[in-house]
């Protein structure tokens, strides 16, 4: 059974001093909650969250470690 998470908090990835790499994708972090309490930290495209509309709040699953919005 797939594990549903809660999307907590969207943020800018942290490139630190330096900027983001010339050419790679522009990144953010994703907080998420799963139902039995498990706190998640992950790095995704923020074109990718943007493209399938997934925002705070929202629930999601992964899907071949692919971050699906759950309908």
């Amino acid at each position: 059974m797939q594990k549903t998470y809660t999307v907590i908090e969207i943020y800018e990835a942290d490139f630190g001093c330096e900027e983001r790499p010339e050419g790679q994708e522009t990144m953010v972090g994703i907080r998420l909650k799963a139902e039995d309490g498990e706190e998640i930290h992950r790095q995704e495209a923020d074109a990718e969250l943007y493209a399938k509309n997934i925002n705070e709040g929202d629930k999601v699953i992964f899907i071949e470690g692919r971050i699906e919005k759950q309908c």
